[in-house]
């Protein structure tokens, strides 16, 4: 079993909210619910040309305590200011007290 004192960095988890714009629809806006301890493990580079400009990104997997309510699609600001968007969750270690994250940063057009 996987020690919490391992999850040392504090995040916090932001989820989107419809706020309605003067046009009659509305506007996505990212709304912080709750800060959690997590941990980042190592993470893994790529970079690619689109349309003529160069974009990185950075995948981390990452690990917090289960009950958070971490869905796919929310976003997750680490303690140093990055925006990572959270593309994959692995809940299926029903014997460890933590849930792993495929979490992504990207930079550039």
């Amino acid at each position: 079993m996987k020690k919490i004192g391992s999850l040392r960095h504090r995040v916090t988890v932001l989820k989107p909210s419809k706020t309605p714009d003067e046009a009659g629809g509305f506007v996505a806006m990212w709304a912080p619910v709750k800060k959690i301890w997590a941990e980042m493990l190592v993470p893994r580079f790529n970079q690619q040309v689109i349309q003529g400009g160069v974009q990185t990104s950075e995948q981390v997997q990452a690990r917090v305590r289960k009950g958070h309510g971490i869905v796919l699609g929310d976003r997750i600001i680490w303690d140093n200011g990055s925006v990572y968007h959270v593309v994959a969750i692995d809940a299926s270690r029903t014997d460890q007290d933590y849930i792993g994250m495929k979490i992504v940063k990207k930079r550039g057009s």
